[in-house]
């Protein structure tokens, strides 16, 4: 694609100019293979720095698509995190729950108990006064 200088042997009919035409030929033809040579230079560079940013923007792509998955593995970490706090707090509700209705069953129990006590020691006491008064 770029361009070459003819090697000397082909002088494009510089053999039918005189010698000073010929030598003012030459010096044109370096100065043109010159500018040619930084055109060149300069193409490089462009080609050189626009294959830098690609993979710059690449890279960057790359970063924030694992930024994006660090982000979303700790979302989800997160999330499990939440849910076993959530899980150990309903147990520990169900849990309190359970002992206030085991309380509340033993003191109905020792109610009833002391209640059951009353009316068993109020008949002996009626069954001993009715003999009593016979």
């Amino acid at each position: 694609m770029f361009l070459s200088t003819p090697p000397d042997s082909q002088d494009y009919g510089s053999r039918n100019l005189p010698s000073s035409s010929v030598s003012s030929v030459h010096v044109d033809r370096e100065m043109f293979a010159a500018q040619i040579d930084r055109q060149r230079d300069k193409i490089r560079a462009v080609e050189l720095a626009a294959q830098e940013r690609r993979e710059g923007k690449q890279l960057r792509v790359q970063e924030r698509l694992a930024k994006a998955a660090s982000e979303k593995e700790e979302g989800r970490r997160r999330l499990v995190r939440l849910k076993e706090l959530q899980k150990k707090e309903r147990q520990a509700f169900f849990y309190q729950q359970e002992e206030q209705r085991r309380r509340d069953r033993q003191a109905r129990d020792e109610s009833a108990m002391r209640a059951h006590l009353r009316h068993k020691a109020a008949e002996e006491a009626r069954k001993a006064n009715d003999e009593a008064i016979r």
